[in-house]
């Protein structure tokens, strides 16, 4: 029952594996059915790696670029086209702006152009001259925590907008009509939605599957228009630098790549619906109930054999249900059936071994001394003998010449201490100790350091219980010719006979017949498989290496930051900048409620982001005044060489982004790419606000540092220009409330 509700637990809070079990199932839905789909109906135009090279123009291109292509594209009559590209604002030549709105004005079919809606809500439009001309939708995809994109709203609805999506809406103009809201069904492309918070992406083909032509080619019209011609196209960006790649069941893809599948749900009539939460609880018990009978009715082999058939057909059933548009959840489903396995066969394995615990403690170990018995005792030492890799393992004999004689004046309770201290003083030694007799005790021992000091406690400790009596000990190398009772009466004979009270013996010295052949029969008698402990053993190891692996990462991160604070000791102006631009990053990234694995990343970011500047000469790093062009060009290669020293590490491929665009301009006029907008991610743009205000608010030799108030309305006025608008207000409300201002 507790095996069942924990796993019901991870049914209703689905991990990571949830998602890859789902994942696969779409893979092999894509292998089966999914690459059949007809997508003729379809073509997309990438802006790829190519056209970069081509046009030899910087990201995002010349808004002209754009009208030249439509004037290409006319001829072909396209029967809609749809842009996953958001033209937000003005670019930098208005003139060219209004060439691509004239552009818009003058092309025939249907053009429905990309706006992204943010947190809260609002939407990010195109450019007022271009809304003009074309229609708008939202391209907004979900990602789960993993960061892989399964889920699509097809509608939203907020107090500020109500719209449908990007591709509902080239679908419902491929088709001629226009998508409408009818209470709680949306009539999209001829199909009736429900209005539901997100729907499954049905991914049906991969890129490499689709008709495409690279945008270069349009613009030179260096292409066939048949390809066009009474086709949805689509255009969008698949540059690595306009980060609109994203994880999919189906692997990495754009995103234009994306929407073209959820168009392809579309025309195809292949949209999926999530069964209901009451069908997939009810398969889970219904699989819940068939692991219990097996794991009651049969062994732990064929009850998992079992199990593992029943899941198998589940798979196969939610295959055959996803070709008829409806998603269990699988995924779910069968990491909550493996939980409840494990959970049921660890408490038999926990009960189980109580029991042999129990059983081990009564059976083989002496009830007045605390030691093995002899079977258990030589059978351990055989297994111990055969493990790999092999090590040196000797036999000790404990000869107590006269203990039954001489220990007949204490009576039981002092003899039962006697036995308890000796335990404990052999402990220290071995864990394997038997009693062969009242007079004899074997031991294992791994190496011969420490005999005398266990003979000098054992003498000790006789005579602290006034018992009169000689100890003598026999050492030998142990080996399974030995594990027998007449050798050990040969041992003892010899230890006896000889003058030393410590002997060494070797194999030949004694006589050896050959070994008894053991059976398992033999051994599990004996249960010489202490389990717990090697648990124990393996989770201090673990425990040691990632303390260990910690430690490493730990020096290595400090090692990188020791660089950095040497750079900035170079010049008393920036001593302490990456510190300070550090504090100023976590107060707005505090303040934006990040996760707290972004805010670490933020905090390394932050720390690094000058590293490069150890690559840039000290003449032109800490000149007195005005730069030159060339030294300036100089000093913009920083963030660039940051990324060539910390790209070979795995630790920091996460932070690159944030460290080589922070110097990128919210207008797209910033350096290295002249990234714009939300294409610049947001921990550079995070960054970027703390430089500049550290930079205003801290001194020069050629200038006086301005006050925090002046600092404050000099970003106001690089709103939008420099810096993003939306975080630079955030951020004077953060060092606000944290007293910087004061």
């Amino acid at each position: 029952m507790v095996s069942a509700l924990i796993a019901l637990i991870f049914f209703n809070y689905p991990s990571d594996l949830s998602f890859k079990l789902d994942d696969f199932t779409s893979q092999v839905f894509y292998a089966t059915t999914g690459r059949h789909t007809d997508s003729s109906d379809l073509v997309v135009i990438e802006i790829d790696n190519e056209t970069l090279r081509v046009i030899n123009s910087k990201w995002p291109f010349n808004r002209a670029f754009y009208a030249d292509f439509l004037n290409n594209l006319q001829k072909s009559e396209p029967k809609v086209l749809g842009f996953d590209i958001v033209f937000a604002g003005k670019s930098d030549d208005p003139e060219k702006d209004k060439i691509f709105a004239h552009a818009l004005q003058d092309f025939e079919p249907p053009v429905i152009l990309a706006y992204f809606i943010d947190r809260e809500g609002s939407p990010s439009y195109p450019y007022a001259e271009f809304k003009k001309n074309a229609d708008l939708a939202f391209v907004n995809v979900f990602s789960d925590r993993d960061r892989t994109v399964r889920n699509a709203k097809y509608y939203f609805e907020s107090e500020t907008i109500s719209d449908f999506s990007w591709a509902a809406k080239i679908a419902s103009y491929f088709y001629q009509t226009l998508p409408e809201k009818d209470e709680d069904k949306l009539p999209v492309a001829g199909k009736n939605i429900a209005t539901q918070e997100s729907f499954p992406i049905n991914y049906l083909l991969k890129p490499k599957d689709f008709q495409s032509i690279s945008f270069h080619q349009l613009i030179k019209g260096n292409f066939d228009p048949e390809i066009f011609a009474e086709k949805i196209v689509l255009v969008g960006s698949t540059l690595d630098i306009t980060h609109d790649i994203h994880s999919t069941p189906l692997g990495v893809m754009p995103g234009v790549y994306i929407q073209a599948n959820i168009i392809l749900n579309f025309l195809n009539n292949r949209l999926i619906n999530n069964l209901p939460f009451i069908f997939n609880f009810s398969i889970l018990l219904l699989v819940f109930l068939l692991i219990s009978y097996f794991l009651y009715k049969y062994s732990f082999l064929r009850s998992f054999f079992l199990s593992l058939g029943v899941l198998l057909l589940l798979f196969w059933l939610n295959i055959w249900l996803r070709s008829l548009g409806i998603q269990l959840a699988y995924g779910r489903i069968v990491f909550s059936s493996i939980i409840f396995i494990s959970l049921a066969n660890l408490y038999i394995y926990l009960v189980f071994l109580k029991l042999v615990s129990k059983v081990k403690n009564h059976a083989v170990t002496n009830p007045l001394t605390g030691l093995f018995n002899v079977r258990y005792f030589f059978e351990s030492l055989f297994l111990n003998l055969k493990r790999i890799p092999k090590i040196p393992l000797y036999m000790i004999v404990i000869y107590l010449k006269d203990f039954s004689a001489k220990s007949s004046n204490l009576d039981f309770s002092e003899i039962k201490a006697f036995w308890r201290k000796l335990r404990q003083i052999l402990l220290s030694y071995s864990k394997l100790w038997c009693n062969y007799s009242e007079e004899i005790i074997l031991g294992e021992i791994k190496n011969k350091k420490g005999i005398n000091a266990l003979h000098g406690e054992i003498q000790i400790l006789l005579s602290e219980f006034k018992i009169n009596d000689q100890v003598k000990i026999g050492l030998i190398k142990a080996s399974d010719k030995i594990l027998q009772k007449s050798v050990i009466l040969e041992l003892t004979e010899k230890i006896n006979t000889s003058e030393k009270n410590i002997i060494f013996l070797e194999n030949k010295d004694i006589l050896l017949s050959k070994p008894k052949k053991q059976g398992p029969s033999d051994f599990l008698s004996s249960f010489y498989f202490d389990t717990e402990e090697k648990n124990r053993e393996l989770v201090s190891s673990m425990k040691k290496l990632k303390k260990e692996e910690e430690k490493t990462k730990n020096a290595y991160l400090q090692l990188i930051y020791s660089l950095v604070a040497a750079l900035e000791s170079k010049d008393p102006y920036t001593q302490g900048h990456t510190n300070r631009v550090c504090k100023y990053s976590l107060l707005l990234a505090d303040k934006i409620n990040l996760s707290s694995a972004e805010k670490e990343k933020i905090r390394k970011a932050a720390l690094l982001h000058d590293l490069g500047k150890i690559g840039i000469s000290d003449f032109v790093l800490h000149k007195r005044g005005k730069l030159t062009d060339s030294e300036f060009e100089k000093i913009k290669e920083h963030q660039t060489i940051s990324a060539r020293i910390l790209k070979p590490i795995d630790e920091f491929k996460e932070i690159i982004p944030y460290i080589l665009y922070h110097h990128e301009n919210f207008d797209g006029t910033g350096y290295p790419h002249g990234l714009a907008g939300n294409f610049i991610p947001l921990g550079a743009r995070i960054i970027a606000i703390a430089d500049v205000f550290d930079a205003l608010i801290t001194g020069r030799d050629y200038k006086k540092a301005f006050s925090p108030q002046k600092a404050v309305a000099l970003l106001k006025e690089m709103k939008s220009k420099r810096l993003d608008p939306k975080l630079v207000d955030i951020f004077i409300e953060a060092i606000g409330e944290s007293g910087i201002l004061d």
